[in-house]
């Protein structure tokens, strides 16, 4: 499993880590280590809650268990399905609740790079087979569709057009189109 380590300022107003995976990429682990540039920081060993939570850029909110790790004063985070489900750059916020009730939060934007092929897209290459077949087996079955499929036009000299099957124009056979 590969993962990544960034560096997570726990005061607000610094610099924003950016964290950059490909749209439904799952399972790698992000780890973040957390430090305070105005000083010593720890996260305490009493520590009750660590989480990880944040709104994707079609408005839906995600919220997950992260592990943290006080001895290396960092936080683990697990790619998702719902966290890179959306391309995109999405807030996201890791906060520890300790038991004395005090909390501590920090952000990363994870910045979703688009995949060459949505989740949900049929390839090409099958589909146009499959609605080859279908339309083959129609035409098939049904010999006389071409010729109600062909169409003509007639326009009155002002501005008015009417289109017409095929079997509706006397002579069709003689027409130019």
């Amino acid at each position: 499993m590969i993962s990544q380590t960034h560096r997570l300022d726990v005061v607000p107003g610094g610099v924003t880590a950016v964290v950059h995976v490909k749209q439904y990429q799952t399972g790698e682990s992000l780890v973040f280590e957390l430090f305070s540039r105005f000083g010593d920081f720890e996260i305490s060993s009493a520590y009750t809650e660590c989480t990880v939570r944040g709104t994707k850029s079609d408005g839906n909110g995600y919220s997950a268990n992260a592990t943290c790790d006080p001895s290396n004063k960092s936080v683990t985070v697990q790619l998702t399905e719902q966290m890179t489900a959306v391309a995109g750059r999405q807030p996201y916020e890791i906060t520890i609740t300790e038991s004395t009730g005090r909390m501590i939060t920090t952000t990363f934007v994870l910045d979703v790079h688009r995949a060459a092929l949505d989740a949900d897209t049929i390839t090409s290459e099958s589909a146009i087979r499959e609605i080859q077949q279908v339309v083959l087996d129609y035409i098939n079955t049904h010999p006389d569709v071409l010729q109600m499929l062909t169409v003509g036009v007639v326009h009155d000299g002002q501005g008015n057009v009417e289109i017409l099957p095929r079997n509706v124009i006397p002579d069709a056979d003689l027409m130019e189109f």
